[in-house]
């Protein structure tokens, strides 16, 4: 719920969307999807409610040079729900950080995708992934620290994180046996799709619409 621009902590609104799987328009090439939030927030005003959200303005996507300028071991955060966790009281979600992997203007293996270092665990797909530095930074371009500035980009959507198997043993004092189990360990590696898949499929879904 939202008044005067703010949000009103501890208090929230449930909407049920008909047809949920056609509200979807998805990349079928990539894991992204994106859903119109338009008509949820007409419905809801039309039935004197109000809601707090955020939008990501275009311009925090970065354009080519900008990507340029990034290198791995640049400082992002991500917003999510790991492990469906959050602050149950607040219907706040948790912010983490960690550093990028690989450089954001390479395509990893091909995709349209980057790695980043962090500890992302199952439920943070989906996440938005930014970079943000605050009081300083460097600029790869100039070479040169940039002192006493903020520098804040959207550079994508958080897919999955890599693991690798490993075997445990489980020994059962009344067995002679000692089963053995397979479990996955998480290598903190995410697999972040780029702000622009995201761009595309919103101009293609208006495209559509005919609005663009």
């Amino acid at each position: 719920m939202g008044k005067e621009g703010k949000p009103e902590l501890g208090t929230a609104h449930s909407v049920t969307i008909p047809n949920f799987n056609e509200f979807w328009v998805v990349d079928k090439i990539h894991d992204i999807a994106i859903a119109p939030i338009a008509p949820i927030i007409n419905h809801l005003q039309e039935n004197q409610t109000t809601i707090f959200f955020k939008a990501i303005p275009r311009t925090f996507v970065p354009n080519e040079f900008q990507l340029r300028s990034l290198d791995a071991i640049e400082e992002v955060i991500f917003v999510g729900y790991p492990g469906g966790f959050y602050d149950e009281r607040h219907f706040l979600p948790i912010v983490r950080k960690g550093i990028t992997a690989t450089p954001p203007y390479i395509d990893f293996n091909g995709w349209k995708a980057f790695l980043i270092d962090a500890s992302v665990f199952p439920g943070s797909s989906g996440s938005p992934v930014f970079l943000y530095n605050r009081g300083s930074y460097f600029d790869k371009t100039t070479k040169s620290f940039i002192i006493g500035a903020e520098r804040l980009l959207f550079l994508g959507i958080l897919s999955a994180v890599y693991h690798i198997p490993d075997t445990g043993e489980i020994i059962y004092a009344s067995l002679s046996k000692m089963p053995k189990v397979k479990v996955r360990q998480l290598l903190d590696l995410g697999i972040v799709y780029k702000a622009e898949l995201i761009v595309n499929l919103i101009e293609e879904f208006l495209k559509k619409r005919g609005e663009i």
